[in-house]
């Protein structure tokens, strides 16, 4: 188990993926988007914090995806982040946060689909 200093909370990537997609801060349309010809779609997005981020960490093999000898690490968001609309997705709640097989975060009650 990792130290209670390290130990993460629910995290706010999808705010991440949000500008990355959006090319603008979540919840604010009326914001030109930055260079909007350099945005990724969601599935380029999702798989640069998963795994092509495990990939450079050099860790391709052991992580970045759920499989059979891989590190036993997850969010699950109450949305769909492939099919969500970016901002509707930079709300999301995490539901479920799983480090090192230990869960460290679970939502008090289910999101309704």
């Amino acid at each position: 188990m990792r130290d209670t200093i390290d130990k993460p909370k629910p995290i706010r990537l999808w705010s991440c993926q949000h500008l990355h997609t959006a090319r603008r801060p979540a919840g604010r349309p009326d914001t030109e988007p930055v260079l909007p010809g350099q945005a990724l779609t969601a599935r380029m997005a999702l798989e640069g914090f998963t795994t092509q981020a495990a990939e450079a960490a050099g860790l391709a093999g052991r992580g970045g995806r759920l499989a059979p000898g891989y590190a036993a690490d997850l969010v699950a968001f109450g949305l769909d982040p492939l099919t969500a609309g970016p901002d509707e997705f930079a709300e999301s709640p995490v539901l479920l946060t799983v480090v090192d097989g230990e869960v460290v975060h679970r939502a008090d009650a289910p999101v309704s689909p």
